[in-house]
């Protein structure tokens, strides 16, 4: 065997190039909706993904002395994770990848039906954001789970698959694999998990209780009759806005991409070149969700899809997709291949989600999307509060994601369909319609090609809360995350650019000074509910 060194410039040689072909053909996959497209994806990303499953190989390196030099070190830890996870054969590999990008194919093309025509997820938010007849929003939620019907059978038989090799390769199941090769404790998750639902059923029961209140009364039905079709959102993990507090018409004669430029530029990040190669707006059969890529490392290609309206979830979004793309754009391009990427799924969701807050701050609303200061100041009061709702909410429905997909991967034999709502109403409060038997959990893509994904999410959240503080410690909380210049660099020395060379818990405490602390995302919950922020 050579040395570690020149092992790993051996595999970046096969691996790189790849690695760019497969994101290119996931992109194309992604804006066609093209089976063919679709299993060109799944046989290049095979192709990448046996680039580490050589036993030989994996071997070689858990064997290997963990050399004195930190990056040196780092790439052999992440290679491990890496190889470990790809110890499958070819066929099998090959058999997992098609299936994914099968069911992503499904996603893409899937259209619910409504009142007899097929319509777009754009178009079912829209009649659950506006519409006040009950019977059509029932319909515009049913229509959202239709794709669960398709989608169950395959998803289940693709559990099972990764359950199988995942045991074959001396793991519980294909659940506590995923983590371990995270980098996260899987007791350690499930007890900030476990705490977080304790410490939030006080301000959740209160929250919803006002909340049924003011949906019972904006659609005439009893409380005890308010169903998933009475929220915005199909699955409840948005939080409805207040009645009076509509930022749409801020948004509906404006481009979103103007005010997203203004943003960025005033914090340091020039997003001109990525934009051009973006795909932003709705197409028959393209994707209709949104995602950042990087079309290899450190090649500058960083492309973002959307499928944007005018509307205030979409600048939200837009703004989320991009806190990705600088994150990836800004990672220092001299750094080892291995280590050019970022150092952990949630700290890179915490990026994108602090951005994506920014939709409702006073500040930032007045400086780029036009509002007044006196129409600012108006509804900030409603804005800090529906702040403290998407928080509360999201955080609720993060235990539903997490506890459901844990519980799968342990049996996917069990009773699915009653597992999914008994979850639901455990940690959101909402009940199964009656006479419900369809397999809803099914109609949430990420079970199907972002597995062991959600959790992040809401560590992303956390991290967003901690990095936030330390942003306006340093910086000052009058211009902060909002408008200072310098921000920019500071994300990029503190987060952005030393990639992957350390432990995500190790980056959090250099960039903020401690390690990752729930505190103050309970904290910043409990001071919303007070209007002290």
């Amino acid at each position: 065997m050579p040395e570690l060194q020149s092992f790993i410039a051996e595999l970046e040689s096969r691996a790189a190039a790849l690695e760019k072909s497969v994101a290119l053909a996931q992109w194309q996959a992604s804006l066609s909706g093209d089976p063919a497209d679709e299993a060109r994806a799944a046989d290049l990303s095979a192709q990448y993904n046996l680039c580490f499953s050589n036993p030989q190989e994996y071997a070689y390196l858990r064997a290997c002395p963990q050399p004195a030099d930190h990056d040196l070190a780092r790439q052999r830890t992440l290679l491990i994770n890496d190889f470990a996870g790809c110890q499958l054969s070819s066929d099998v590999t090959r058999e997992i990848t098609g299936r994914e990008m099968e069911i992503e194919g499904i996603f893409a093309a899937f259209r619910g039906t409504l009142g007899g025509n097929a319509v777009s997820d754009n178009d079912i938010r829209e009649v659950l954001r506006t519409s006040l007849d009950t019977d059509k929003r029932k319909d515009a939620w049913s229509a959202s789970q239709q794709v669960g019907e398709q989608v169950a059978p395959k998803l289940l038989e693709l559990v099972r698959l990764r359950n199988r090799e995942a045991r074959r390769l001396g793991y519980a199941n294909y659940y506590a694999m995923r983590l371990e090769l995270q980098e996260v404790d899987q007791k350690w998750l499930f007890d900030l998990l476990g705490d977080l639902e304790r410490r939030t059923d006080p301000l959740f029961a209160t929250y919803r209780t006002q909340l049924h209140a003011r949906l019972s009364k904006k659609f005439g039905v009893p409380v005890a009759e308010i169903g998933p079709w009475h929220y915005v959102e199909p699955f409840f993990q948005a939080a409805p806005v207040g009645d009076s507090l509509n930022l749409d018409p801020y948004f509906q004669n404006r481009n979103l991409v103007d005010i997203l430029n203004s943003y960025y530029d005033q914090i340091g990040f020039d997003l001109r070149p990525m934009l051009a190669n973006a795909d932003l707006y709705e197409k028959p059969g393209k994707n209709q969700h949104a995602f950042c890529t990087s079309i290899g490392r450190g090649t500058g290609d960083v492309r973002v899809l959307c499928n944007l309206r005018p509307n205030a979830d979409w600048m939200c979004t837009l703004m989320h997709e991009y806190g990705h793309a600088v994150y990836d754009d800004s990672i220092n391009r001299s750094m080892p291949f291995f280590l050019r990427t970022a150092a952990h799924i949630m700290t890179t969701e915490a990026i994108a989600e602090m951005m994506g807050r920014l939709v409702y701050e006073e500040a930032w609303l007045t400086r780029y999307a036009g509002l007044s200061k006196d129409e600012a100041a108006r509804l900030s009061g409603e804005m800090l509060a529906h702040q403290r709702a998407q928080l509360l909410v999201f955080t609720r429905w993060v235990l539903v994601m997490s506890w459901f997909e844990r519980a799968m991967y342990e049996n996917p034999d069990q009773d699915l369909n009653s597992l999914w709502w008994t979850f639901k109403e455990r940690f959101q409060g909402v009940s199964r319609p009656a006479g419900r038997v369809g397999p809803d959990y099914a109609a949430k893509i990420h079970f199907s090609i972002a597995p062991v994904y959600y959790h992040n999410y809401l560590l992303g959240e956390i991290t967003a809360t901690q990095l936030m503080r330390a942003i306006n410690r340093d910086l000052g909380s009058t211009g902060g995350i909002i408008s200072s210049p310098a921000l920019g660099k500071w994300l990029t020395d503190r987060v952005f650019a030393t990639g992957a060379r350390y432990h995500w818990n190790d980056l959090i405490e250099r960039a903020t000074g401690e390690a990752l602390n729930v505190e103050y995302f309970v904290n910043d919950l409990k001071a919303r509910e007070n209007g002290k922020i």
